[in-house]
């Protein structure tokens, strides 16, 4: 419509629609505000907790990876820890190296190359395990680090996450840690097969993380390969296989701290059935399991076990001091404990000093296989 003159009128003006439009945008803003002081922080500090910080090389003869010269914690820092850990000096090397005394195995173990033949199938996946159909060998068996009870004495199983992101700490982990500590490989490092394999060579154990939907999904998201509650099965099921052609050489699977996915039962059913057919184990990093995976696995006769102990959540002096005492504590009790720990300098450094006072403390370590049980249904 047009005026006499043939110019539009002016549109009228309504103050309530201005108002609603200036308090919607209000709010909006509001909300994101808040949802960035609540979440961002806390997510960006989850996150950088796992990354290494620092340089902290702990000294044993025969690195694989030449000499190292550990970095100098400062004053402030030290202090704390010796206080936790009251540990007492070390003696030096033959190359004239403070290196304290751990429970290494007295005898060399040397592990099969990985993949040993029969245990493996190429698919449009990748290279999966298999078990073997001439002997039924599952890779549990095969590539499990053999372990021998000693008598009168309580174990205890270490494992450490989350090896291929940070170099510098797989180095050290895989160089300086005995070799009845247990390692665990993110599937996405960008070399899981050269680390599977320098492990190995050093005598680990290893495992693979599987990454679950957890409790707090979004906020806390372990990558697009995350297995989700309500996904369909078929993409559950190529994101597990996705996860299981990035290396060869592992006894099994196990999940972070939070792993909700795994305690949901018709979602976690087909995966789990299908790690077990593989031959695999599955270790539930919840240290309050649902009874699902136990009874899956008691069905088809395949290796379980689950975390006791979140070693380093928090990753404080304090609380990693306390937890590796409750490891103590829950293996006098029980003849046996198992502890997940993160790759960080903090974490490496306080774990190889209680490692070296284990002899004193009538405990040895074993590898994570050792107390994957295979338990029959009744």
């Amino acid at each position: 419509m047009t005026t006499e003159s043939g110019t539009k009128p002016p549109l009228p003006f309504s103050s309530r629609s201005f108002a609603l439009g200036l308090a919607g945008g209000g709010a909006a803003l509001l909300l994101l505000f808040a949802y960035l002081a609540l979440n961002g922080a806390a997510t960006i500090a989850a996150r950088q907790e796992k990354l290494a910080a620092h340089t902290v090389i702990i000294e044993r003869t025969g690195a694989l990876f030449g000499p190292f010269q550990p970095a100098q914690r400062p004053p402030e820092e030290a202090a704390p820890v010796e206080e936790a850990l009251k540990a007492p000096p070390a003696e030096p090397g033959e190359a004239g190296v403070a290196r304290p005394e751990t429970p290494m195995a007295a005898e060399a173990i040397t592990l099969p190359r990985a993949p040993v033949d029969g245990l493996y199938e190429d698919t449009v996946d990748g290279r999966l395990p298999v078990t073997r159909k001439s002997d039924k060998l599952t890779p549990f068996a095969a590539y499990r680090r053999p372990f021998t009870p000693v008598p009168g004495k309580r174990i205890v199983s270490i494992v450490v996450m989350d090896l291929g992101i940070s170099d510098t700490a797989t180095k050290s982990a895989i160089a300086n840690l005995a070799p009845d500590v247990s390692l665990v490989i993110d599937p996405y490092s960008t070399n899981p097969d050269f680390w599977s394999t320098e492990a190995r060579n050093a005598g680990h154990e290893i495992w693979l993380k599987l990454p679950v939907e957890s409790s707090l999904y979004p906020m806390d998201d372990t990558g697009p390969q995350t297995l989700m509650i309500n996904a369909l099965e078929k993409q559950n099921i190529n994101k597990l296989n996705w996860v299981l052609s990035r290396t060869t050489g592992y006894a099994g699977v196990v999940t972070d701290e939070d792993p909700n996915y795994i305690k949901a039962a018709n979602a976690a059913r087909p995966v789990l059935n299908s790690l077990f057919a593989r031959g695999l184990g599955f270790v539930d990093g919840d240290t309050t399991p649902e009874e699902t995976p136990a009874s899956i696995a008691a069905g088809l006769g395949a290796p379980y076990g689950h975390n006791d102990v979140w070693v380093d959540v928090p990753a404080t002096t304090a609380h990693v001091a306390a937890s590796l005492r409750q490891l103590e504590v829950l293996a006098e009790g029980n003849g046996q404990a198992v502890g997940f720990i993160h790759a960080t300098p903090l974490s490496l450094e306080m774990l190889q000093r209680w490692i070296s006072g284990l002899p004193d403390k009538n405990i040895v370590l074993a590898p994570l296989s050792a107390q994957a049980k295979i338990t029959a249904s009744p």
